[in-house]
């Protein structure tokens, strides 16, 4: 379907005039380079570091012109060379001249369906054969004018397009509720471990929200904290009725310590919380029953950590948990088998099986007896990008490690969600490159990671931070798993709608693709 052509026949093909780096300024018009282009087209740009003036972009813009909505950029240096993107917004920029191509005035060609055409395995390749260098690969403007394509009618092009964008909608919406779902549980660890808000709201309970009552009760920085507390509560469009949720709660609290001092032995045997019930007060919200009331209202001092609530303490990681690395020895690659990972495929926070070489059934057999890794363990690179963690979903995980820690958190599921969180924080990942070791190749020992020190909360608490983060973690599992099918679909489809294989009607409801 469709005839041969040189792109350049159907669109235009050109560079940018050139910027020097004097020109940059602190603010104004961004100034894109490769890597933003690239980053754009794989969804994960974060913010520009480059700009020019907008005098400077004027001047340029009104001799030469600037892209526009809909116009395409190609990266063309690096082993990243032919990751397309389309512009997908009115926006003001420029870019770098020799590291970005700019396709426009596209005529019988859809933009989008040429991105898709760029980016699959044989646009891929067509690319790689007109590249020019060797160490440093490049792809010049002639070499995209003269590409031989072989497009279906544009027709065609704009209907294989909504398909393969209904697709990727879905995969994106998948990824940012997974982005929000590690956000909030990220600030649910930030609330009740580091900024201890609900020690806080039980303390100002205690007292009324008085602030005068607590002079004799905290030293200077804890009284800050709970004045910053103080004014968050009182910020709230529901500040009374939390407050009078608060307020009974710890009136209600303390009417129970007897009872909670008397069976405090059978509980510590029974090795189950007793959890009071608080339905019969009208005037305590669910939210405070479920968890403020299994926080305390006092803060002690530790010689570790400072000022932590009472009646919790320091754990240290190999005395709650068995941390064990993988194999130290080189397997040798097969043809079929199971993947051997190491630290270079875990990045941030994601495991890259496609990129991990297959071991023989002998050789997983001979690594796992060191170290199994079952659902619910905690991996952590050891090797070059240190300190990265991955908790493990896959159930079960036929893979095998090298070089990369292993926190049997499915032996101790209570600290299983707390810990990973934790080795993710600023704190955690300080506390660890502080301690690599090695010059040319920076590593972590295993001593290291069984030693590292941290805030153990009570056990009801972890349970109950547990629990909220399991569902978080459940949905979180769903959506990568319908992203997995997701992408298997486009993959498919990919290279039967770009060469105008498929027969496909108007396309009008998306759903309708993706379900």
């Amino acid at each position: 379907m469709g005839s041969e052509f040189k792109l350049g026949h159907r669109c235009t093909v050109k560079s940018s005039k050139r910027i020097f780096a004097r020109e940059y300024v602190e603010h104004g018009i961004p100034f894109w380079r490769s890597k933003d282009v690239i980053d754009k087209a794989l969804g994960v740009f974060s913010s520009y570091d480059l700009y020019i003036s907008e005098e400077r972009f004027e001047e340029i813009d009104s001799k030469f012109g600037s892209p526009q909505k809909g116009d395409l950029l190609l990266s063309s240096v690096g082993n990243r060379a032919g990751q397309p993107y389309v512009i997908e917004e009115e926006e003001n920029f420029y870019f770098k001249d020799g590291n970005i191509l700019w396709l426009s005035e596209f005529n019988g060609i859809n933009p989008r369906f040429l991105a898709y055409w760029l980016k699959s395995d044989f646009g891929q390749n067509k690319l790689s054969s007109v590249m020019i260098g060797s160490a440093q690969k490049a792809l010049t403007i002639d070499a995209i004018r003269n590409l031989n394509v072989k497009f279906p009618p544009e027709y065609y092009q704009v209907n294989a397009v909504k398909i393969l964008l209904a697709i990727d909608n879905k995969i994106e919406l998948n990824q940012k509720t997974n982005q929000t779902l590690e956000q909030m549980a990220q600030a649910l660890f930030k609330s009740w471990f580091v900024d201890f808000d609900p020690v806080f709201d039980n303390l100002l309970a205690s007292v009324d929200f008085n602030l005068e009552n607590l002079e004799n009760r905290l030293p200077d920085e804890l009284k800050q904290k709970a004045q910053r507390r103080l004014a968050a509560l009182d910020s709230l469009h529901n500040a009374a009725e939390i407050k009078t949720s608060l307020s009974a709660l710890a009136h209600e609290l303390q009417a129970q310590l007897p009872t909670k001092e008397a069976t405090k032995a059978a509980v510590q045997a029974a090795e189950t919380p007793v959890e009071p019930n608080f339905s019969t007060n009208p005037n305590i919200l669910p939210q405070q029953a479920n968890t403020h009331a299994h926080f305390p209202n006092e803060f002690e001092h530790n010689e570790q950590l400072g000022w932590i609530p009472k009646g919790w303490g320091v754990g240290v990681s190999g005395d709650l948990v068995d941390v064990r690395d993988g194999t130290h020895d080189s397997p040798k690659k097969s043809e079929k088998g199971f993947p051997l990972v190491t630290s270079r495929h875990i990045t941030s926070g994601r495991l890259d099986l496609s990129a991990a070489y297959l071991i023989s059934e002998l050789d997983y057999k001979k690594v796992n007896e060191r170290s199994n890794v079952e659902y619910g363990d905690i991996l952590l690179t050891m090797i070059g990008t240190v300190g990265v963690p991955y908790l493990v979903m896959d159930e079960p995980a036929n893979y095998a490690i090298k070089n990369v820690g292993l926190f049997r958190t499915s032996q101790n599921l209570y600290l299983k969600n707390y810990l990973h969180i934790l080795l993710k924080t600023a704190h955690m990942q300080a506390y660890l490159n502080a301690r690599v070791a090695g010059t040319t190749q920076k590593y972590l020992s295993l001593k290291v990671l069984r030693n590292i020190d941290f805030l153990l909360p009570s056990n009801i608490v972890l349970e109950k931070f547990n629990s909220i983060v399991n569902n978080m973690l459940f949905k979180e599992k769903s959506n990568i798993d319908q992203i997995n099918q997701l992408t298997k679909l486009r993959d498919t489809l990919l290279p039967k709608l770009i060469s105008g294989e498929l027969q496909i009607p108007d396309v009008t409801i998306d759903e309708e693709v993706v379900d």
